[in-house]
């Protein structure tokens, strides 16, 4: 059954955000994982969950040996650390007795009609019926880690907005080591079969923002700064673009950080060709003491 609010539409355990260009999906195998499913131009299509990447066997295994297959394949909306995925995690917790292993698991979701700001933080927001808000709840079983991941559909301007709330659900004390604000496993070429490239942007004093494109090899690929202020040597935004695009012509997804500090934006060509993108705070120096209830906004 399909359920509609505010561009955002539910249909079995598969979620559709519209802009009025785009579509962004994702869903739920198997009841646990939560995976990246499409991202490009507007679709009418209600189900696309054939579109996800997992393993060659097209299930989960329950065996120990295909199950490492699926979860080093998988396209993963938010990865964990530790669990059996060696691309780049979004998200690695260091528990009391040493360990950092961290798998969230689907939980549930809600749906709300406005964007409010994030505490202590730059971002963006909307008065209440302006935007349509999804919230995907995440959680290890194991290690009592609770994630919450937010999109935000600004409709007019084609942009979908993320964040990430991570809470301590347990009795312990964890330390964050990385908290990415988002992370996605898309395709790695674009829809005429020609391998994305990266544009990236770089600079020094009286020469700003000068553009750059690189073609995407295999391994991992991105800007950073930790300077602990945003510059210009290099900016947090970064794009996965066709060859040889123009302002009138191309595929062209834009991934801007909304953050002042040290940041992390990097790309990850793997085996299959598929690419992982992920922007957030940089995992270098940090690190977060989160007692038990505490909340951790990115």
């Amino acid at each position: 059954m399909k359920r509609t609010q505010f561009n955002i539409s539910v249909s079995g355990d598969t979620f559709r955000i519209d802009t009025k260009n785009t579509s962004y999906m994702l869903g739920v195998r198997d009841g646990l994982f939560l995976g990246h499913f499409y991202y490009g131009p507007r679709i009418i299509e209600d189900d696309i969950s054939y579109r996800s990447a997992f393993a060659p066997e097209g299930r989960i295994s329950r065996t120990d040996r295909e199950m490492v297959i699926f979860m080093d394949g998988f396209r993963f909306e938010y990865p964990g650390w530790g669990a059996g995925d060696s691309r780049e995690g979004a998200l690695k917790v260091q528990y009391e007795d040493g360990t950092t292993r961290v798998c969230p698991l689907f939980r549930g979701y809600e749906i709300s009609s406005s964007k409010a700001p994030v505490p202590g933080l730059p971002s963006t927001c909307a008065a209440e019926g302006e935007v349509g808000t999804l919230r995907i709840d995440l959680a290890d079983p194991d290690t009592d880690v609770e994630v919450s991941l937010f999109y935000s559909a600004f409709y007019e301007e084609d942009v979908i907005a993320r964040r990430v709330e991570v809470r301590n659900g347990g009795a312990g004390k964890m330390v964050l080591q990385r908290v990415l604000s988002a992370a996605m496993d898309m395709p790695g070429r674009d829809m005429q079969g020609r391998p994305f490239e990266l544009l990236t942007f770089h600079g020094t004093w009286a020469r700003e923002f000068t553009r750059q494109i690189d073609p995407i090899p295999f391994g991992r690929i991105g800007v950073s700064s930790i300077c602990g202020k945003t510059g210009n040597r290099a900016q947090s935004f970064l794009g996965i673009v066709s060859p040889g695009i123009t302002q009138e012509e191309g595929e062209v997804y834009g991934l801007q950080f909304l953050y002042s500090g040290n940041f992390s934006s990097m790309v990850e060509k793997c085996p299959n060709e598929d690419i992982r993108v992920s922007v957030g705070i940089h995992p270098e120096e940090f690190s977060w003491v989160l007692m038990p209830g505490e909340t951790f906004y990115a």
